[in-house]
């Protein structure tokens, strides 16, 4: 009993009201009562919860991607297709990648892409030519920059220039920043608030909240980071002026004698 069922597992699989049986050395979609539905003869199956990833061998090897109720999604033409948690990637015979929503949106452009990261708040993705480009979630591209785009937080970007300097953007791609800083970044205190440094140059420092409200303003100042983030106070060292301790609350700064 036990064998038959290893056996009837080799060669059927069952998806709701359809099921995917192997005849012939050869997978097809058949309904509850064994009647065939498709004539594809595919190869090799690999289910991934309502989809099913299809393989014919013909000259090459070719994959296409079908739904639980035997239609298919993407034609059996591509030379890889995977299918992650929150979306699809398809890879052409010319190695060029495109991404898909599970509704089969295109959010990133077939293209020679070099490096792709996906996340919650967007597709990054660097060209072979070093061009790196930001799309959303809805397919639209929100920015492009020549060397690197990176996520401080769910609502803020930054974005670096071929010469160096960074810029800071919205989630849409507003900028809200000029690209005049040697850095821009993201940093926390001990109490886990969120700041942002800005560096005009390594003795032109500043110390924002989140929606850029100035608490240190970026000019002559050097400012002891780590201080913040292993004690909660911040020292800033004021050109002509020596050194003086702030605390940080809420956004709110006060000296300390």
């Amino acid at each position: 009993m036990k064998l038959k069922k290893e056996v009837e597992r080799e060669r059927v699989r069952w998806l709701g009201e359809y099921c995917l049986m192997k005849v012939d050395s050869k997978w097809n979609f058949y309904d509850a009562k064994m009647k065939q539905i498709t004539n594809v003869g595919f190869d090799e199956i690999e289910l991934y919860g309502d989809f099913v990833k299809v393989v014919k061998f013909d000259t090459t090897r070719k994959v296409g991607l079908y739904d639980e109720n035997a239609k298919e999604l993407i034609p059996i033409e591509w030379k890889e297709i995977n299918v992650f948690r929150e979306y699809i990637e398809c890879v052409s015979e010319s190695n060029k990648t495109a991404i898909l929503t599970y509704n089969l949106k295109v959010v990133l452009p077939l293209g020679a892409w070099k490096s792709i990261h996906v996340s919650k708040n967007g597709i990054i993705a660097s060209m072979r030519k070093g061009k790196v480009c930001l799309y959303n979630w809805k397919g639209k591209l929100i920015l492009s920059k020549k060397k690197s785009i990176t996520f401080l937080n769910d609502y803020l970007i930054r974005g670096e220039t071929s010469n160096g300097k960074f810029a800071l953007y919205s989630r849409m791609g507003k900028e809200l920043l000029p690209a005049d800083y040697s850095l821009i970044d993201m940093m926390k205190d001990i109490n886990g608030n969120q700041y942002i440094k800005l560096q005009y140059s390594d003795l032109q420092h500043g110390l924002y909240t989140t929606k850029l409200s100035p608490i240190i303003p970026c000019g002559n100042n050097y400012i002891y980071y780590n201080d913040l983030i292993m004690t909660g106070i911040l020292k800033v060292k004021i050109k002509g002026k020596g050194t003086t301790s702030y605390l940080i609350k809420r956004g709110k700064i006060k000296a300390l004698a």
